[in-house]
This record gives C-alpha cells, sequence and structure tokens, in this order.
C-alpha cells in the first residue's frame, strides 16, 4: 500500500487496540524492500527507509522512543542493503519494534550488520531472498549462525519443497518459526480475491498475482503447518 494508507491501517490497530486485547499489533512486510525480491508487493509503492519515514510510521504507531514508550508496531520487514536500511533497523530497534531482514537482496555482510544492527528474525527463509550459494552465502547463513534469530519458515509444500523444510530445521534446530504469509483466502475456496490493491487468483489452494502468476502470499494455517511437520516430515 502507499504511505499513507500504511500510516491509516497503522492508527487503526492502535485505535483498536485500546478495547480489544485479543489484537497485538502490526506485522508491517513493506514497504522497505528489495524492488528484485518483491514477491507480490506493488513496486510502485517501495520505498527506501529514510528516517523521516520510519518517523512518521513510530508516529502513526503511537511510539515515543524518548520516553521509553511502545506503538503498535510489532515486526517490520526490512532489506537491509537499502540505502538507509541499516539505519532504519536501529530506528525501529530503539523504539521497541523487532525488525526482520526479508525480502532482501544482501550480500553475507550486509544481513551480519542487519542482525548486528537490532534485526532478530529473518522473514520467511528462502523465499524472496538471494538464496545458497557456495561463493555468494547471501543471508541465510549469517542468520543461521547467529543464535539471536529466530528464521521463520511457510511450511506449506508449495512455498518451501520438504527437502528444503528438514534443511531448514537441521540448519537451525529450535529457532525455527513456522508462519502461514496467509491473506484473505485462508481457510476459503478457490477463486477471486484482492493482496492490497491487486488481484490474486487462488486455484488448488495456491494463490498467485493476476498480472504475473507471482505467489501472493498463502491459504495456510498454522494447524496444518505442524500437522505436515509432524505426520509428514516426521519431527
Amino acid at each position: 500500500n502507499p504511505m499513507d494508507v500504511i500510516c491509516r491501517n497503522i492508527r487503526t490497530v492502535r485505535e483498536k487496540m485500546a478495547t480489544r486485547p485479543d489484537i497485538l499489533g502490526c506485522h508491517l512486510e513493506g514497504p522497505f524492500l528489495a524492488l528484485k525480491r518483491k514477491g507480490a508487493h506493488d513496486p510502485n509503492c517501495l520505498k527506501d527507509p529514510v528516517p523521516e519515514l520510519v518517523g512518521t510510521m513510530l508516529d502513526a504507531s503511537g511510539a515515543d522512543p524518548a520516553a521509553g514508550k511502545i506503538g503498535c508496531i510489532r515486526q517490520i520487514t526490512i532489506a537491509p542493503e537499502l540505502e538507509h536500511g541499516i539505519g532504519a533497523i536501529r530506528q525501529f530497534a530503539a523504539a521497541g519494534v523487532v525488525p526482520a531482514v526479508g525480502h532482501c537482496d544482501a550480500d553475507y555482510a550486509t544481513a551480519q550488520a542487519g542482525f548486528n544492527a537490532g534485526a532478530g528474525i529473518m522473514t520467511h527463509m528462502f523465499n524472496a531472498m538471494n538464496g545458497l550459494h557456495h561463493r555468494e552465502p547471501g543471508p541465510i547463513p549469517a542468520a543461521v549462525e547467529d543464535p539471536r534469530v529466530t528464521i521463520e519458515l511457510i511450511n506449506d509444500g508449495f512455498h518451501v519443497q520438504n527437502p528444503m523444510v528438514k534443511l531448514g530445521f537441521g540448519l537451525a534446530p529450535h529457532r525455527i518459526a513456522f508462519v502461514t504469509d496467509a491473506m484473505a483466502a485462508t481457510d476459503c475456496p478457490d477463486g477471486a480475491y484482492k493482496l492490497g490493491e491487486l488481484d490474486v487468483n487462488v486455484i488448488d489452494g495456491h494463490a498467485r498475482l493476476v498480472s504475473n502468476g507471482a505467489i501472493a502470499g498463502s491459504t495456510l494455517t498454522l494447524e496444518v503447518a505442524v500437522q505436515r511437520a509432524v505426520n509428514e516430515l516426521g519431527f
């Protein structure tokens, strides 16, 4: 979404949290992402996380770092190689937000710098990032070797096939967190749906953009992810 819509949505969450204890906060997977690894995100909405934009989002969330007040943003994905990426990770972390490295095309050293700056999560490992390569290690080894980092994984057998799910578990025992990456069609019939303003088709439970066929989130539930892990993969 455009920045003004994102901030409006952040304020909505902030207002609802006052009366709804089951609403835990915002998880933002944009707009500070690498164009090359944008996945289903609208390229026209991607931004470099300059301090002013980060400040605007934190203001919308109700955060006041100087007073030690945490706002409603809980987690945000940032590509650390963006010009202001590392600075934004520091700025969000100082405000009590947990930054996550993902939707990135970062080299090993830059990802490592992101984690050292305060990122505590890797957003859905293997998806929307440069992969493992013996001469270009990329962000995955930086996350795997850092015990401070929780590594997300989409265990639907589609985003990440079973051999790679098993590999991921072996790389970082007890630091893998299943996530769904779910969108509006979760637990619903196949058909036409929206992801922000973008049209999505869901066929056989798999969501893809109408425009270019890019994977557009999932229809996974965590219950199914755990069932797959235990019953199919033997964890």
